[in-house]
């Protein structure tokens, strides 16, 4: 009886889970057809749910948006949400026009989970505004680092690897002029789409510095081929017929031998050198990356967490004024080190992957003051995190 309980209370949370933001489920099939749907389907699609069993699921949405949607698909990996994006449905369906779709595979299943949601008039403008802005953009590094991170985690889960391919074009100013500004744009927008289709997620591709990028990929997408085209792609657009130089280097994932955090310390280490060396950079996979980044940084790195250890640095309060009443609001508590310049520290341990450390013992200075000298006073305070810290749970 205990049983059968706990599988209805988890399914219970799983429905208010799913239907939280959605108003109908589909469980599709490697097929493509819907093996089972829940929901509000005939206010949504015009039929019953049952009738939706066995029907292709593409079918249910305009032609114009059946790529993306089949892209999702195929692109979806275990534990990540795909979407929300903004579709329209088969005029033959319902009354509704527009639907908001997400997409999670889960592990140990090969089928898909769709859901669809009415959603309002703002959910549905952010929507369609974050597709039209994600189409064909690249990562910037430090986003980058985030997505292959996350990429890793699930890999990892799953038991497999997966590969991150550096890519240096021996671009110079004299070549983009031979290019001209139209033929160049459309050359980077081929670039930034090709690496793009070729990324684990549809996202994990990214432009470290001008003219170097950075895609992580399965062991399906051969490293070679891939610069080939980026070749191709350059001779097309090149007057000359000339093109571009490309150099390529590829970084193994083998990540199973190193923690979450060094390989984030790993990962940050050789994208900053990719920027600096570009093809010249000797990392072959992400353990000797980590080997190079101990060896390049190990006193250092070392120094720096001792400072953070003893609390080694001071606070200081700034008052940030209303300009409207000229009275002050709150204090921004300000870090000062008390070895060495405070700002190459704090860069330092954002290069290194060690913000949120510091942040944490920043907050802890922060909590002690309040506690132990605060007293009754009602005055705020405000403390600097790093954006590192923002995206780290394990700072939460």
């Amino acid at each position: 009886m205990a049983d059968a309980s706990n599988l209805k209370q988890q399914r219970d949370r799983f429905l208010a889970f799913s239907f939280a933001s959605s108003d109908l489920l589909l469980e599709v099939g490697e097929d493509g057809k819907v093996g089972y749907a829940l929901g509000a389907s005939q206010g949504i699609i015009g039929v019953n749910d049952k009738t939706l069993e066995g029907m292709r699921w593409l079918d249910l949405f305009a032609a114009i948006d059946r790529p993306v949607l089949k892209t999702m698909m195929e692109k979806a990996r275990a534990g990540q949400r795909c979407g929300p994006i903004l579709v329209a449905l088969n005029e033959g369906f319902g009354k509704h026009t527009k639907a908001l779709v997400t997409g999670i595979k889960m592990p140990d299943t090969p089928n898909f989970y769709v859901t669809l949601g009415l959603g309002s008039v703002l959910m549905a403008k952010l929507a369609e505004q974050i597709r039209k802005d994600q189409e064909g953009k690249l990562l910037d590094k430090d986003s980058f680092a985030q997505a292959a991170m996350e990429a890793f985690d699930v890999a990892k889960s799953l038991g497999t690897d997966i590969d991150i391919t550096l890519l240096d074009l021996a671009i110079t100013p004299d070549k983009k002029s031979e290019f001209g500004e139209e033929g160049w744009d459309s050359f980077v927008e081929n670039v930034s789409a090709l690496l793009r289709s070729k990324s684990v997620d549809g996202t994990a591709a990214a432009q470290i510095a001008d003219g170097r990028y950075s895609v992580v990929h399965d062991k399906s997408i051969d490293p070679e081929t891939l610069k080939q085209q980026i070749s191709q792609l350059s001779q097309d657009r090149d007057p000359t017929g000339e093109g571009i130089s490309v150099q390529s280097k590829t970084i193994t994932s083998d990540v199973s031998t190193l923690s979450e955090r060094d390989t984030a310390r790993a990962l940050i280490y050789t994208i900053n050198e990719f920027e600096r060396k570009g093809a010249d950079l000797t990392i072959e996979n992400l353990n000797s990356g980590f080997k190079s980044y101990l060896a390049a940084n190990a006193q250092k790195i070392k120094d720096f967490q001792n400072l953070i250890t003893r609390l080694n640095f001071q606070l200081f309060f700034q008052p940030i004024v209303d300009t409207t009443t000229l009275q002050v609001s709150h204090y921004e508590m300000l870090s000062r080190f008390e070895e060495g310049d405070t700002m190459e520290w704090v860069v330092f341990g954002e290069d290194i992957g060690m913000a949120s450390e510091f942040d944490i013992a920043v907050c802890e200075r922060a909590i002690n003051y309040l506690v132990f000298k605060g007293g009754v006073t009602h005055t705020k305070f405000s403390v600097n995190l790093s954006g590192q810290s923002i995206e780290s749970s394990a700072f939460f």
